[in-house]
C-alpha cells in the first residue's frame, strides 16, 4: 500500500490549483506584479483548475535583467551600514525576474521598504518553525501599500509550499493576485539570528498578495496557513 506521505502528496495535488507551476516556481526566484493573473478561489466540486501565476507576458521578458541600483540606494537609507550587504543581496535576489514594466509599478524607495521589511522578517527563525505574518501595507507603516491583503511567509524550503497555501486561499473563496516565491540560501546561528544572505541552506520565501481582508478576518488567514505549513511539513517529514 503507498505510504501515508505518497497518499497525502497525491490528495494534494489533486486539490491544489496551481500544481504544474510548481516548480518552477521553486526552481528560482520570481516576483510578479503589474497586472495581476488572479488565482481564483476554488469552485464547488473544482479540482482542476488551471492558473497562470506569472504575468502571462514572454519568458524572455521575464529574464530580462533590470538595473536595481536606485533600490540599492534606497536601500542604504533605510539599513544600517552593517546589514547593507545582506539587505542588498536579499533585494537582488528578490527582485530578479522582475521586468520593466513591474518596476514602474512602484517607486525605488517603495521597493527598498518592501525588501527590507521582508528581511526583517526573516532576520530570526528557528529551523523547523515557520514566520507567517498577514498584514495590509500601508505608506506610513511598511513604506509601501497595496490594495490587497499581503502574506509573507519565511520557511524551510520544502515541496508543496506554495501549492498548500495557495489552495488553502481558494478553499476560503479567496483569490490570489500577487505571487513571489524566491529560494535564498541563508545562513543562521544556533538559535536562529540571521548572519548571512546568498550561503547557507535554502529558505523558501513566500510574499502574496490576496483579497483585501478585515482585521479578524486576516487572523483567520493567518491560523489557517500556519495549520497548511504544518500539514505540509509532516507531509515531508514522513516522506523522507
Amino acid at each position: 500500500a503507498p505510504a501515508p506521505a505518497l497518499l497525502a502528496s497525491q490528495r494534494l495535488r489533486q486539490h491544489s490549483p496551481c500544481l504544474r507551476r510548481s516548480f518552477f516556481l521553486r526552481t528560482g526566484p520570481i516576483y510578479s506584479l503589474g497586472p495581476p493573473s488572479v488565482i481564483p478561489p476554488a469552485a464547488p466540486g473544482d479540482r482542476d483548475v488551471s492558473v497562470q501565476i506569472v504575468s502571462g507576458r514572454d519568458e524572455s521578458l521575464q529574464m530580462k535583467s533590470l538595473d536595481l541600483g536606485s533600490v540599492f540606494n534606497a536601500l542604504r537609507q533605510r539599513v544600517p551600514a552593517s546589514q547593507q550587504v545582506q539587505a542588498e543581496t536579499f533585494a537582488r535576489i528578490f527582485y530578479q525576474r522582475m521586468t520593466r514594466d513591474e518596476f514602474v509599478q512602484h517607486s525605488p524607495d517603495a521597493w527598498a521598504a518592501l525588501a527590507a521589511d521582508f528581511l526583517s522578517l526573516a532576520r530570526m527563525r528557528k529551523r523547523g518553525e515557520a514566520d507567517v505574518r498577514v498584514f495590509n501595507a500601508t505608506l506610513a507603516q511598511q513604506g509601501w501599500e497595496s490594495p490587497h491583503t499581503t502574506i509573507q511567509i519565511v520557511n524551510d524550503d520544502m515541496p508543496f509550499l506554495v501549492d498548500s497555501v495557495t489552495m488553502a486561499m481558494a478553499e476560503q473563496g479567496i483569490a490570489v493576485h500577487v505571487l513571489g516565491h524566491p529560494v535564498v540560501n541563508m545562513t543562521r546561528d544556533a538559535e536562529g539570528d540571521l548572519l548571512a544572505v546568498g550561503d547557507g541552506l535554502p529558505e523558501s520565501l513566500i510574499h502574496m498578495e490576496i483579497d483585501r481582508q478585515s482585521t479578524d478576518a486576516m487572523q483567520g488567514v493567518e491560523r489557517t496557513i500556519r495549520s497548511s505549513l504544518c500539514d505540509v511539513r509532516a507531509i515531508v517529514a514522513d516522506w523522507n
